[in-house]
């Protein structure tokens, strides 16, 4: 929690726990908007790339989010890690030079399996502790974003508005995320 003068910023999580794309949208359609300035929805890009029937899912959540962003007050962030969550976490340590995340994740941090680490409850402790930090992995990502949100904000009304979400499908095959986006907002409160 951070404070800007005398409101408090709070951040709700909620995991999905896998179902796919159309899980998300369901989950957006049933929350409620009170008390919120800001949504963000943090996908991996690897359910569509690995299932092609997911495409319809992926178009229609995409679609919800951007005319929720033009009709109401509460914008909806989809920050899309390609190709999933496990390598943006390497980029957390400074040992990780882009070999094979998932043989990084069971060799240098120790986890019997994918599935494990995937599950640890103090996951983020993990990747935010010793020689793991937020600003090595916004130091590694590179400009291969798969979408963009162009947004302004005003601090002083707390407003956010996200003028334009930019996909960019050539970037399908390559490792990127805009996970900055969610701490850049954050940041700024």
């Amino acid at each position: 929690m951070k404070k800007n003068e005398d409101l408090a910023i709070s951040l709700k999580a909620i995991n999905m726990k896998g179902g796919g794309y159309t899980n998300f949208l369901k989950e957006l359609k049933k929350s409620s908007n009170s008390n919120s300035i800001a949504k963000f929805v943090i996908i991996d890009l690897d359910v569509l790339i690995d299932n092609i029937n997911e495409n319809e899912n992926f178009d229609e959540l995409i679609n919800y989010c951007k005319i929720q962003n033009r009709t109401s007050s509460i914008p909806i962030f989809l920050i899309i890690n390609n190709p999933d969550f496990e390598y943006i976490a390497c980029l957390h340590s400074s040992a990780y030079k882009n070999q094979d995340y998932k043989k990084f994740i069971e060799k240098t941090f120790n986890y019997k399996d994918i599935d494990k680490f995937k599950s640890d409850d103090k996951v983020y402790t993990f990747l935010t502790s010793k020689d793991n930090s937020i600003n090595n992995m916004l130091s590694k990502l590179n400009c291969n974003k798969y979408i963009k949100n162009k947004y302004s904000i005003k601090k002083k009304t707390m407003d956010i508005k996200i003028d334009e979400t930019i996909l960019n499908k050539n970037n399908t095959a390559l490792k990127g995320s805009n996970i900055d986006e969610f701490f850049e907002i954050l940041r700024k409160f």
